[in-house]
């Protein structure tokens, strides 16, 4: 019988640890997907956003209607109503609109920069909720960062690259910065609002701070007729957004918030192999190397109890 309690431990992690790759599996494969949209200039960053968000709300908003039991289908209070609103415009518009506005003029590599120091940040943030964290964890997200370096080339043979930043990685900075503070605290919302409802009314929110955003800058929401594109959009609303939204926002269910943050590491090795595949993009030795390090990163964080 006390094997119980370990067993239901480790189904929760390994629950809560699937929910998070998929995701980073689905974000890892935006980059070069929303690189590719970027690179011809047919597409304004907010547009896409905008169709991106409300195409994720189309699809979220039945099925949590579908899956939420009566009378908890939709935020009921003002504050949850507001927490949705804030999150959307942070977690959605501000995250995602400076993103692809750095994805004009950065490749898919350097656009996934901003997973480079989300789990830092996190575990920053949490830590007046958490309380102190083994030694071993903020080593292990120091190791994590060391092998994200390695991964996006930013370090190489010939030294560290930091000339090759510009405006488009600022961007990214402020996009890491806002995601940052939404996987931090979205927490307690996700919790009493059920994730699939609270993810599907931020997105709601977020497709509204992009058509704003649109609207002031005197831009328009219409985007090229070709299937192709339609392709590729759908793509980011139903899976980047959609499912890996949901997927994010239920992991916290079954792992620590900063152990789910951790996740955002393989990332950028997601979209290295997505990049070579779909683009074109070379994988040096130095990027495997960086990758085998995230992974021995990945087993010191995991090893031992968890908190918080």
């Amino acid at each position: 019988m006390e094997h119980f309690p370990a067993m239901k431990a480790a189904s929760a992690a390994i629950k809560g640890h699937a929910l998070g790759i998929l995701a980073i599996v689905l974000w890892g494969v935006m980059f070069p997907v929303g690189t590719e949209l970027m690179a011809d200039g047919r597409i304004s960053p907010m547009a896409l956003g905008f169709w991106r968000y409300a195409l994720a709300s189309l699809a979220l908003l039945p099925l949590s209607a579908l899956a939420a039991p009566p009378g908890k289908r939709c935020p009921r209070r003002a504050g949850d109503f507001a927490a949705c609103a804030a999150f959307g415009l942070v977690g959605a518009t501000a995250m995602c609109g400076l993103l692809f506005k750095a994805q004009e003029t950065v490749s898919s590599l350097n656009a996934s920069l901003l997973e480079a120091y989300v789990p830092i940040l996190v575990m920053l943030l949490l830590r007046p909720v958490t309380g102190p964290l083994p030694w071993r964890k903020w080593f292990a997200v120091v190791l994590g960062l060391a092998g994200t370096m390695l991964v996006l080339q930013a370090v190489t043979l010939d030294g560290v690259r930091l000339s090759r930043l510009g405006i488009g990685d600022f961007h990214i900075f402020l996009s890491g910065l806002s995601w940052a503070v939404y996987t931090a605290f979205a927490r307690p919302w996700t919790k009493r609002l059920g994730s699939l409802v609270f993810t599907a009314w931020s997105a709601v929110f977020g497709a509204a701070g992009f058509a704003a955003a649109v609207k002031l800058q005197g831009g328009t929401l219409a985007l090229p007729g070709e299937w192709r594109i339609w392709g590729m959009v759908a793509f980011l609303a139903w899976g980047p957004a959609a499912c890996a939204y949901w997927a994010w926002n239920a992991a916290p269910k079954y792992i620590p918030v900063h152990s789910l943050a951790f996740l955002e590491y393989f990332a950028p090795a997601v979209a290295a192999l997505a990049a070579w595949l779909g683009r074109g993009e070379p994988v040096t030795w130095l990027q495997v190397l960086g990758l085998l390090v995230i992974l021995a990163a990945a087993r010191l964080q995991t090893g031992g109890p968890e908190k918080g």
